[in-house]
């Protein structure tokens, strides 16, 4: 058996990135009782990320790993978002460059894991396969594996 840890994603809507009061009420519910491993996100109508929301999440995920969901490929600016996350104590960011697929943002996951190093994790996602993946371990830049 290994060691891997298995982060839960908690969706409580159907494919929009802003949640109503109700599905906040349910998330917040989920993680009080320990279901997922703290994979979630809040962004405002503008596209940045709300801090007050994410401050009310973090508070009833206290000892999970943090993780700041894919919405942030929609922000504006990546690298000011990048240091919010890293100031509310997210772990680790879940991104595909502000692209359709990892590959395609290769070049702005691997400059935000360097920026970010040792202070948040950058996991590379959206359309990797066994066939690809490999293109993103090319350069020693700090990713979570």
């Amino acid at each position: 058996m290994n060691n891997k840890t298995l982060g839960i994603i908690i969706i409580v809507f159907g494919g929009l990135v802003l949640y109503s009061d109700q599905e906040y009420s349910m998330l917040v519910s989920a993680i009080a009782i320990g279901i997922g491993s703290g994979i979630f996100f809040w962004k405002d109508k503008k596209n940045d990320i709300d801090i007050q929301k994410c401050n009310e999440l973090i508070k009833y995920a206290y000892g999970m790993s943090l993780t700041f969901h894919m919405a942030f490929d929609q922000v504006d600016n990546p690298y000011e978002s990048m240091e919010q996350i890293i100031d509310l104590g997210f772990d680790r960011i879940l991104t595909a460059g502000k692209k359709n697929s990892a590959i395609e943002g290769f070049d702005l996951i691997n400059d935000l894991a360097l920026k970010g190093e040792k202070r948040i994790s950058i996991m590379p996602g959206s359309k990797l396969r066994a066939s690809n993946i490999c293109l993103l371990y090319t350069s020693p830049s700090p990713r979570d594996s």
